[in-house]
């Protein structure tokens, strides 16, 4: 995971990843990978998820709703072209996402996006590559500087959706810790996503009537 670098330990060799010559322009080189996407009615985020998912990058979305509302949903008709085209017609087309390349991965949010909890520093987050990731990112979201956060916030989480990620259980022996130091949320999800194969995590935040609460899903192949 050479784009992680900057705040990546493998705990038990010690030793930091140095990324290669050329790392930037293979990330570069990524986005231009050409990918074919069917007709669909969605809300843009869900279409970004598609195009993220057909495209097999790690990826995360960020999705903020109304007030007390939902995403709304437009028409995309059938596309051939690179990802980096996809992501511009869905933004200047809803003029609601913005996106960019960040420490290895495709980071989508909301034009509308707020201070949320994924901007929380962390001290120490540990995680295993081959963990199922619903295990952990719960880890991730029960560290205490997370869930201080959320108290103080009146923040609530509600469950991710089980079926929206695929498990492949297999009796693997554990691979070698990772470990974050002095990382914000998002960045932890980011190295989560880019460990292993590529995965996409999922984002939503909403509010109605003063009460905020948020998911957090992931979708893989």
């Amino acid at each position: 995971m050479p784009h992680l670098s900057r705040f990546i330990v493998v705990s038990l060799t010690g030793v930091f990843l140095i990324p290669p010559c050329g790392a930037q322009n293979s990330s570069q080189t990524l986005l231009q990978r050409r990918i074919s996407v069917e007709h669909q009615v969605s809300s843009a985020s869900q279409y970004i998820n598609t195009v993220a998912l057909t495209a097999r990058i790690p990826s995360g979305v960020e999705s903020y709703l109304p007030e007390c509302g939902k995403e709304a949903e437009h028409e995309f008709p059938n596309f051939t072209g690179t990802i980096t085209a996809a992501l511009d017609k869905v933004s200047s087309g809803t003029d609601s996402y913005t996106w960019k390349e960040e420490h290895g991965t495709l980071l989508v949010q909301g034009a509308n996006r707020k201070p949320s909890v994924l901007d929380i520093v962390v001290k120490s987050f540990s995680f295993r590559p081959n963990e199922p990731v619903l295990k952990t990112s719960g880890n991730l979201f029960s560290l205490p500087e997370v869930l201080q956060y959320m108290t103080a916030q009146g923040l609530t989480q509600w469950g991710p959706e089980i079926g929206f990620a695929q498990f492949k259980k297999k009796n693997k022996k554990p691979e070698a810790k990772v470990t974050l130091n002095n990382v914000s949320v998002r960045e932890a999800l980011e190295a989560i996503a880019s460990a292993g194969h590529p995965k996409v995590w999922f984002y939503t935040e909403s509010s109605c009537n003063r009460k905020r609460s948020f998911s957090l899903n992931w979708t893989l192949k």
